[in-house]
């Protein structure tokens, strides 16, 4: 019945196989930010690598041609002629350690209540031992030593850093030294910014901006989504072949096809990605931070920061390539039994 087979073949390619395809896709990417962005684990994986990263970059700005703005050139040299680096100071008073506990905390408990294992709520991330790091003995001291390195300040230098203390104003610092009738006060108006620093914020209330239907059935739902292309795929292969061999080949055959589509695709966006996160960082313009990344601060900390967005993107689509291994399996036991099976048609 040619007709018949026909009318099956369609099915199975125009509505099965993509639909399988899209769950493959959708359930790989679902699963790796639920269990995987969303777990303690990974988040520990990625604060670990933020001191190194944070040297490199400060290593990075210290080479000759690196930075061309005079200002922060001369800051970064400022900083490099003491025998210790800015990151052994942020190490020291215990900013990475706060980012260690905090941010890891933060996503266990994303993590917690996407699983339906935390009730959901308001969620805040605890910035008062961050402020008590920064305005410390040891990172005032450094302030004033980097202080002390820059060159003497002129007349124009002096009235510059006169008026950024009158106005708690800590926008283009001068790059010069305001001497010791100004240093301390210079000093406090870092340190005094950071006091105004809130001792904890939001960052969202799962329980009115994330449906419950989603935090709750997300993770422990999401493989019933590959009802709707089973369903397909069953209908397509009856009418190929009611029963026997082409019905299990067909199912088989289209099986295949639709997991074998998404780990291609799925290999192929995960290659691309390696080399986006690469890229200029000048060319990103995320709500307007454009004119930032165009710095010389910014390719240095863009370069940097990309193997951070690597470990993010790494999971993603290997989770896809996981899931659209094991649909292509069942493609291939679809086809083995259909070898074993009698022709009913």
């Amino acid at each position: 019945m040619p007709g018949r087979r026909i009318a099956g073949g369609l099915i199975l390619a125009l509505l099965a196989v993509p639909a399988l395809f899209g769950t493959v896709m959708v359930v790989g990417m679902s699963r790796s930010v639920l269990n995987g962005w969303f777990s303690e684990e990974n988040a520990k994986k990625v604060t670990k690598k933020i001191p190194g990263l944070a040297a490199d970059a400060f290593e990075a700005a210290k080479a000759p041609g690196a930075i061309s703005d005079p200002a922060t050139k001369a800051w970064v040299e400022a900083a490099a002629k003491l025998k210790v680096s800015p990151v052994d100071v942020l190490k020291r008073v215990g900013v990475f350690a706060w980012v260690d506990s905090e941010v890891p905390r933060i996503m266990g408990i994303y993590g917690a209540m996407l699983h339906g294992h935390r009730p959901l709520g308001r969620v805040t991330m605890e910035l008062k031992p961050l402020k008590e790091a920064l305005s410390s003995p040891q990172m005032r001291q450094y302030l004033a030593d980097v202080l002390r390195q820059l060159p003497a300040c002129g007349p124009k230098g002096q009235t510059m850093w006169a008026q950024r203390v009158q106005q708690h104003a800590t926008a283009r610092l001068p790059a010069c030294n305001p001497g010791v009738g100004l240093e301390p006060q210079a000093v406090n108006l870092v340190v005094d910014r950071v006091a105004k620093i809130p001792d904890e914020t939001v960052l969202g209330h799962s329980d009115r901006d994330v449906p419950k239907i989603v935090l709750l059935g997300g993770t422990r739902f999401i493989w019933l989504l590959f009802f709707v292309p089973g369903l397909l795929l069953v209908a397509g292969a009856l009418i190929y072949g009611s029963a026997g061999r082409r019905f299990w080949g067909a199912m088989g055959t289209a099986t295949l096809v639709g997991g074998g589509l998404a780990a291609a695709l799925s290999g192929l966006i995960k290659g691309m990605m390696s080399g986006v996160v690469h890229t200029d960082p000048s060319s990103w313009s995320w709500e307007g931070t454009a004119a930032f990344w165009n710095t010389d601060a910014g390719h240095i900390l863009g370069k940097k920061m990309a193997s951070l967005a690597a470990v993010f993107m790494n999971d993603l689509f290997t989770s896809v390539l996981v899931v659209a291994g094991w649909v292509c399996l069942i493609g291939v036991v679809f086809l083995v039994v259909s070898l074993f099976v009698r022709r009913g048609d």
